[in-house]
């Protein structure tokens, strides 16, 4: 049996198992291209991988966004915009644009922060310094992302199409959370 064979096997046995697991891959592999890209930009020697922070990535893509996403693409989104034209794919890219990803990303890092073994008052200091950066970065990434995927991505493989822009959105949200310092902190290292 080939990879697709395969995949789609335990997509259809065991759906949110599968997404689970991917997730968690595709969140780690994202960490890691952050890491390469920080790595190569630093002075030789001054950085090297954080398999901790990796974990960390896959343990976010496991458990939180995968059973978010499975939920969202196969329950929520279809029940509420049950027409699958293009009309019906604006309308649920307007759904999980302006309801789902906020909320995504206002819970993405207390949970990050309570998985890493911070504080809560860091998740607040967190979410007061690069929430909206996030939000923006997601709004230039996800909405025509997203316009394809509910406009020709089957209902099963929606996950599977958003792990995929998600390695590249994970590095953004690795960066973000390791290493971006909000716009306050980088003036103040301007002066």
């Amino acid at each position: 049996m080939g990879f697709l064979q395969t995949y789609n096997h335990f997509l259809s046995t065991r759906p949110l198992l599968t997404k689970m697991v991917t997730s968690g891959t595709i969140g780690a592999l994202g960490d890691l291209l952050c890491q390469t890209m920080e790595i190569y930009n630093s002075k030789k020697g001054e950085k090297e991988y954080n398999f901790n922070r990796t974990r960390t990535f896959f343990i976010m893509g496991t458990f939180y966004v995968a059973p978010i996403l499975h939920v969202m693409y196969s329950r929520i989104l279809p029940a509420l915009v049950p027409e699958v034209t293009a009309v019906g794919a604006i309308k649920k890219l307007l759904v999980d644009q302006l309801c789902a990803a906020p909320l995504i990303m206002l819970g993405f890092f207390p949970a990050i922060n309570f998985v890493e073994g911070r504080s809560f008052s860091q998740s607040v200091q967190d979410l007061k310094e690069k929430y909206v950066a996030t939000m923006i970065a997601n709004y230039k990434i996800w909405p025509p992302a997203n316009l394809i995927n509910f406009m020709f991505v089957p209902i099963q493989y929606q996950v599977l199409w958003a792990n995929f822009i998600s390695l590249f959105f994970n590095a953004v949200l690795s960066y973000m959370h390791n290493t971006y310092k909000g716009e306050h902190e980088e003036v103040k290292k301007e002066q």
